[in-house]
């Protein structure tokens, strides 16, 4: 009889072991939302939580899409929003609203999606450790992607954007990163919009980008442009948009971009306002620039660089007025 019992109890044991073994591995319920129509995407953007990705169906999404404030991911669980290609947003009508505005968000994945059709592609306002990764951008009346109101610790990567300032060349950035101090009364309360310390990476900009690949306004810091892709042809010279980017603010890295075809110049710092523009450092970019300018040209203040540096290992083919106009730093290896 003892050994009977003995036996059922280490039975019984080993069955509740292997159950509690078999509960510990198992994986966590699906968080995932697969969406096919416009209203229940912004269903899925209102009820997002940490973990949850939103997984877009082959279709045309028609709207003005937002992601509102408080709707955080984490950095262990974030936020994704994906698809394919073929998920498409756009807005009802290209001259008006953004595709998707995000608004003062934190740790969302926006990846594998196409973005057409609109006013302005994308916006961040005071969003912070979002990534942007794998979009197709095309057919966009302004500025295509905006980082704005103070958003920093962002990434955009791994995207093409074409076709931008169908609506308004003179805003027809593909990428643009803080606000002009013409407008920080509108957009920041009168002070810079320190959108900071964000990356642009890995991305093809142009043809046909009305404006700069890039514009870093002033205002900004600590800023990385790295390992693009720049296309000049397309662009329209309209409001002083004649190279393929436009740095106005500071401690900006630019590094191991491609460019080609420039309008005027390659890459352009100007000062604006006090303490912008300066100690930007351009570091083995290649600039087939095929222009009447040069490949990095630097607003001066008298005879100083401001603390610009433009090093030797940077390569410049066919430029008229020749690779700066600053003394070229030899150290950098």
């Amino acid at each position: 009889m003892y050994k009977s019992i003995h036996k059922y109890i280490k039975t019984i044991t080993a069955l509740s072991m292997l159950v509690m073994v078999f509960a510990f591995f198992q994986p966590e319920k699906s968080n995932t939302i697969k969406v096919f129509t416009a209203e229940d995407l912004q269903t899925a953007l209102n009820n997002a939580t940490p973990g949850t990705t939103i997984e877009l169906g082959e279709n045309i999404f028609i709207g003005k899409f937002v992601v509102k404030p408080g709707i955080n991911g984490t950095a262990q669980k974030p936020i994704v929003l994906t698809g394919t290609k073929n998920s498409i947003l756009q807005t009802k009508e290209s001259n008006s609203g953004y595709a998707l505005w995000l608004q003062g968000n934190q740790y969302w994945q926006i990846k594998n999606l196409t973005i057409q059709n609109s006013k302005k592609a994308l916006v961040l306002d005071n969003c912070k450790f979002n990534t942007i990764e794998n979009l197709i951008v095309n057919n966009i009346g302004e500025e295509a992607i905006h980082f704005r109101t103070h958003s920093s610790f962002n990434t955009l990567k791994n995207s093409v954007v074409t076709n931008t300032g169908l609506l308004s060349p003179a805003y027809g950035e593909a990428c643009y990163l803080g606000t002009a101090i013409s407008n920080w009364d509108k957009i920041s309360n009168g002070k810079p919009d320190t959108s900071n310390y964000n990356i642009i990476e890995g991305n093809t900009f142009g043809p046909n980008v009305a404006a700069e690949g890039v514009d870093v306004k002033e205002g900004t810091i600590g800023n990385i442009i790295r390992n693009n892709i720049f296309y000049g042809k397309g662009q329209l010279g309209v409001n002083g948009g004649d190279s393929w980017m436009d740095v106005k603010g500071s401690y900006t890295i630019i590094e191991n971009n491609k460019g080609y075809d420039a309008l005027v110049d390659g890459f352009q710092v100007h000062i604006k306002g006090d303490g912008f523009g300066e100690n930007n450092v351009f570091i083995n970019n290649y600039c087939e620039v095929n222009s009447k300018g040069m490949g990095f040209y630097i607003q001066k203040k008298g005879e100083s660089a401001n603390g610009n540096i433009v090093y030797e290992n940077n390569v410049v083919k066919n430029a008229e007025k020749g690779v700066t106009n600053i003394l070229i730093t030899t150290s950098k290896k």
